[in-house]
């Protein structure tokens, strides 16, 4: 991970780019705690997804894709319901619930127009789903076209494998 102020590539002060090439992260330095929270997670999840396409940038569907995957990582929904229903009490209105959820704006606009849309039963199925003694694939699947053409992350999945 790399730390940046101004211009990055083609970008003038992004949050945070991902560049596929060495699998590295560049964040920018005057992020807020919540804003660096969001964007580290941002990129992260474009790293699981891997590029979209041979020119490693992100169309904007994409970049839809990964707002929304980053929100529903971030946002505690029961958190979310509890602010929800203290919602007349000004200490948990605006910038107050967003700081106790711990995302900003852009976070949590995506996640709130996803969870107006979805239905219980979806909400649910999709929960389940998800088993904790099934975790995600690991390595990513993308990762495999990666090993022959760099020699270090081959490595890396030599001393990880070694490790267990």
């Amino acid at each position: 991970m790399q730390w940046h102020i101004g211009k990055v590539s083609k970008w003038d002060r992004p949050l945070g780019v991902t560049d596929f090439t060495n699998l590295s992260i560049t964040l920018r330095a005057d992020l807020t705690e919540q804003q660096l929270r969001c964007t580290l997670t941002h990129e992260l999840v474009h790293l699981e997804r891997g590029p979209t396409n041979y020119t490693g940038l992100s169309t904007p569907r994409e970049e839809e894709k990964v707002h929304l995957v980053a929100s529903q990582r971030l946002v505690d929904p029961v958190l979310f319901e509890l602010l929800a229903k203290d919602s007349d009490d000004r200490a948990f209105s605006g910038p107050a619930r967003i700081r106790l959820l711990g995302v900003d704006l852009r976070t949590l606009k995506v996640w709130a127009k996803w969870r107006a849309g979805v239905q219980m039963k979806t909400a649910l199925a999709r929960f389940e789903q998800f088993h904790p003694e099934q975790p995600p694939q690991r390595p990513a699947p993308w990762m495999e076209r990666y090993r022959a053409s760099h020699p270090w992350v081959e490595a890396a999945f030599e001393e990880e494998a070694a490790a267990q």
